[in-house]
């Protein structure tokens, strides 16, 4: 039996994070599964395999980041030589650049799980990382890349050889969800009976969740008793709350915080919205499918047109409302940290007109919530696995 040994940065909070639970959960009965963490002092997620701990913390400031990098690789190297590993598969940028330096006798898988290009232009050490990618990441056996988008990103911005590069979408554990979503916690009944729309993820720049709010004050003139519910933690809780106070929208507005069920919201939720401004391959928007209610995104790179309009043009961007095949699709904001009072933008008047849209029009909801339930079988667990499986077994 092969072993093989899945490494990231750590099991809580994020997306990319239930990516790797999901995927452990579904290899361990076909390989012998190695979890390899930076950090494992918190676990959010269920996994299977053999979990090891490299006991190396998050680092704010690049200076440690770097050093971090560094102690990652010779630990990580140890680790692959210490458990013969034969097939090394990691997620994230810190933990792809380690598996790269770390090599053994070990195959090299890197998973890609956003639109890089777009990270490139924010700050500095985002601008380092990219020339990091140009110049190492074709020594990887093979790349996934979670998207078509991002494949076609890290071939056109990258240098990276093409046939080098797979595309796997994300997966989902359909019985799971639901299951988990027929769970109604005591303690958030009250919440849970309340007429709301949601939306989950990190509170961070690349999820756009000022965008939201400020569409939503709009809505809220319209539905006075709909409140909006946000999942997450992140950096930007203060100045996502500073938003909403400055909006008079502190008590229709609702922090929620990380949860461990965030499916009882969203099942119970009238719509779901995805505000990001990049994604990868947007978990929190296909499991709002899962959950069967309607969804709204931002047309973003990349992920969501992928999922909502499916044979359509993957590098387009709508410059309107588009009604695609299983949700709707609004024009990407510009990610601009405006204040309270600013005047909506363009981007924001379209969100705020698709959100009102659709509460206003039930039937229209639920159309759009069978087609959301529809299209989100083709993420099937089983189906994305046998992928993964197949280009395990091909390096």
């Amino acid at each position: 039996m092969k072993r093989v040994a899945l490494i990231i940065n750590h099991l809580s909070g994020g997306g990319a994070e239930r990516a790797v639970s999901k995927i452990s959960l579904a290899l361990g009965s076909h390989y012998d599964l190695f979890l390899v963490l930076s950090d494992g002092s918190k676990i959010d997620y269920e996994y299977d395999g053999h979990l090891v701990d490299l006991k190396i913390p998050h680092a704010k400031n690049v200076f440690l980041k770097m050093i971090n990098v560094f102690r990652r690789i010779v630990k990580l190297r140890n680790i692959k030589k210490r458990y013969n590993i034969d097939v090394s598969i990691s997620f994230h940028e810190l933990s792809n650049v380690a598996n790269i330096f770390s090599r053994k006798r070990d195959k090299i898988i890197l998973s890609v799980r956003n639109v890089l290009s777009e990270r490139n232009k924010k700050v500095v050490y985002d601008k380092l990382y990219g020339i990091v990618i140009k110049l190492f990441y074709n020594r990887a056996d093979k790349i996934i890349a979670v998207s078509e988008l991002c494949k076609y990103d890290l071939v056109k911005n990258f240098n990276l050889i093409k046939n080098r590069i797979e595309v796997i979408y994300n997966l989902y554990d359909f019985d799971s969800i639901r299951k988990m979503s027929d769970k109604k916690d005591k303690a958030v009944l009250s919440l849970l009976n309340q007429r709301y729309i949601s939306t989950m993820g990190r509170l961070a720049d690349a999820k756009g969740q000022w965008h939201l709010i400020r569409a939503f004050s709009e809505v809220h003139k319209i539905f006075p008793e709909v409140k909006l519910y946000i999942l997450g933690d992140g950096e930007l809780y203060d100045y996502l709350k500073s938003i909403a106070t400055g909006l008079a929208l502190e008590d229709s507005v609702v922090f929620l915080g990380f949860q461990k069920n965030p499916f009882q919201f969203l099942a119970n939720s009238m719509l779901f919205v995805l505000p990001s401004l990049f994604e990868g391959f947007p978990n929190a928007l296909a499991e709002a499918m899962a959950c069967g209610i309607p969804v709204i995104s931002f047309d973003c790179p990349s992920g969501p047109r992928e999922i909502l309009a499916a044979d359509t043009d993957i590098t387009y961007q709508t410059k309107t409302i588009e009604y695609a095949k299983s949700g709707l699709l609004v024009p990407v904001c510009d990610g601009w940290k405006y204040k309270a009072d600013d005047p909506l933008t363009d981007g924001e008047n379209f969100l705020s007109a698709a959100i009102t849209q659709m509460l206003k029009d039930k039937k229209f909801r639920e159309a759009y919530g069978r087609e959301a339930q529809k299209r989100i079988l083709d993420f099937e667990v089983n189906r994305i696995i046998d992928q993964w499986i197949e280009v395990i077994e091909s390096v």
